[in-house]
């Protein structure tokens, strides 16, 4: 039985946002692609976030009081007692290609954090989030003569899995506006590829199937600080990580190993009235250190994203205010999606957002919704999509 060539499939310009996987050990159910742009490099880099974060142009640290954030362990400092934060988000999308059109749809929980103070000075944090989107499905229809009889076929390639992380933390006050934090991080999941030619009879190809496991380490680092109440900056990077891709089974498959690139990012928020509060981030990460080892993938080159939004604090309703969040993001996408010499994606995004505080600040309840576009000219693929993101914090008093 014969396999497929993806660039094959994707020059006849036949896409189809198939059925994932299980969303790693969290066990999310079965998740759909997020975007064709999974197909590129190692996937699609998922952004882990909380509703808040995400209504503000994808805002991740650098926001007021002690945070539940994943890039940022220093900022769990002062909590008054332990917390959990989980996320859960819903992505459809439309996707033109080459004249065609597909859709997809996923729910995932893409984000699940917890904090544990030691009084006013210290904080352990430890959570689990996505990171690699790996899900996607090219195919093609065909008709072979033998003898001669018409006869019709199926060629596809399917990726199902993606990579996540854990990650284990800890944050220090060294003074009263300033704070540190490092933490280590341990890559999981894993990668199932199966790709050949369909007959009549057969639900799935009868050849050509592999499989990986991923592995690997990391470490963070950020500081947080707020030289008053009406200001905070906050600044992370991680680097020194490695993601081992084991082979599992698969004959010919072989084991690969990337080393991940060195990551910034940077958020400041701001109280320029009293119920007024504007936010700026950015982040960058190198990924064209991975060019060479991505060749048969497309390649790679750095990408950065810059964000930011505005939140309003003017509603109220039995008493309670309620926040009105909007904000917008524009991001440079690591991975080719074929492989041609200018066949790099773009993505912009408008966010808008609110919350609700319960039991005295004990839980607060958050939703953001995002609507964006991804885009390459030269690969003659354009993606909109929705966003929905819901978030829940609870703490332990």
């Amino acid at each position: 039985m014969m396999c497929v060539s993806l660039s094959r499939l994707r020059r006849a310009g036949l896409v189809v946002a198939l059925s994932g996987a299980l969303f790693g050990p969290l066990g999310a159910g079965v998740a759909a692609a997020q975007s064709l742009f999974s197909t590129g490099g190692l996937g699609l880099v998922t952004d882990p976030q909380d509703a808040r974060g995400a209504a503000l142009g994808g805002t991740s640290l650098g926001l007021p009081g002690p945070e539940l954030s994943w890039d940022n362990p220093a900022g769990a400092v002062g909590l008054p007692a332990a917390g959990l934060r989980v996320s859960f988000q819903l992505d459809g999308f439309e996707a033109d290609f080459s004249g065609r059109n597909s859709s997809a749809s996923t729910a995932r929980f893409p984000l699940i954090i917890g904090a544990f103070p030691f009084g006013d000075r210290w904080v352990v944090t430890a959570g689990f989030a996505g990171f690699l989107d790996q899900n996607w499905a090219f195919e093609e229809q065909d008709t072979l003569i033998i003898a001669g009889d018409s006869v019709p076929v199926l060629d596809r390639i399917t990726s199902d899995g993606g990579a996540s992380r854990l990650r284990l933390g800890a944050g220090y006050r060294l003074t009263p506006s300033l704070t540190i934090g490092v933490g280590g991080e341990l890559f999981t999941g894993g990668l199932e590829r199966v790709s050949g030619r369909i007959f009549p009879g057969q639900s799935s190809p009868a050849c050509c199937a592999a499989s990986w496991t991923y592995s690997g380490t990391g470490m963070v680092a950020s500081i947080d600080y707020t030289p008053s109440e009406a200001l905070t900056v906050a600044v992370s990077g991680s680097m020194g990580g490695s993601l081992e891709a084991e082979v599992s089974s698969g004959p010919g498959a072989t084991d690969r190993k990337y080393d991940l690139p060195t990551m910034f990012s940077v958020g400041t928020s701001g109280r320029v009235a009293p119920s007024v509060l504007v936010t700026l981030g950015g982040q960058w990460a190198g990924w064209s250190s991975l060019d060479e080892a991505l060749a048969e993938e497309g390649g790679a080159r750095d990408s950065w994203s810059l964000q930011g939004g505005v939140e309003l604090e003017a509603l109220q309703l039995f008493g309670q205010t309620i926040p009105l969040r909007v904000g917008g993001r524009t991001e440079r996408l690591p991975f080719r999606f074929t492989g041609s010499e200018n066949d790099w994606a773009s993505e912009t995004a408008a966010t808008a957002g609110t919350g609700l505080v319960l039991g005295g600040g004990a839980a607060r309840l958050d939703f953001s919704v995002e609507r964006g576009r991804r885009g390459s000219d030269a690969a003659g693929l354009e993606e909109s999509y929705w966003r929905f993101l819901f978030s829940a914090t609870v703490l332990g008093r």
